[in-house]
């Protein structure tokens, strides 16, 4: 992956090379709501999904993805400073808006530093097919790929928040 993440030891992972497996691409078709094509195309982005079956409920499953992109040689510090921070916020809300156009933000995206690396963090609230939920959300890059962390909660809470600081504090490139 180009990356190593520690995450709770509870929580089921799932990558895109699992997919194969016809009980785990029907577990993320149950999870997501999500039909064979749309997981599919969904992995040609995303790297790894975590699902926190502990603490799931019939209608949703916290999760925890990773995706990225290539970076075309931005650096951390070239990405994560002020003056993109009003493109990140841009890129942000084009995405929720797709999801719900009456998101909102919980909090507005801003910088912060979390163990050896720079990222920009927002949270945000918005309806995901009839379900109202919070995405804490974080973005970094190593040079090579921009890779974005995002953890979908049912609501905010302190744990929540600690568990996404923590994986963020934990987060090594190379």
């Amino acid at each position: 992956l180009g990356f190593r993440v520690q995450y709770p030891a509870s929580w089921t992972e799932v990558s895109a090379g699992a997919l194969e497996n016809t009980e785990t691409m029907q577990l993320m078709q149950d999870m997501t709501g999500l039909e064979k094509t749309q997981v599919r195309q969904l992995f040609q982005m995303i790297l790894v999904y975590f699902f926190d079956m502990e603490n799931a409920t019939e209608a949703f499953s916290p999760n925890f993805n990773i995706a990225a992109e290539d970076a075309q040689g931005v650096t951390q510090r070239a990405l994560v400073q002020d003056s993109s921070l009003e493109d990140f916020k841009t890129g942000a809300e084009s995405q929720y808006v797709m999801i719900d156009p009456n998101f909102e933000w919980l909090v507005e995206p801003r910088v912060e530093e979390h163990g050896n690396n720079r990222f920009f963090v927002c949270s945000t609230g918005y309806n995901m097919q009839g379900l109202d939920v919070v995405a804490l959300q974080a973005l970094t890059t190593d040079g090579k790929k921009i890779y974005s962390f995002t953890y979908t909660i049912p609501a905010v809470s302190e744990e929540a928040t600690a568990t996404f600081e923590t994986i963020l504090r934990a987060v090594q490139f190379g």
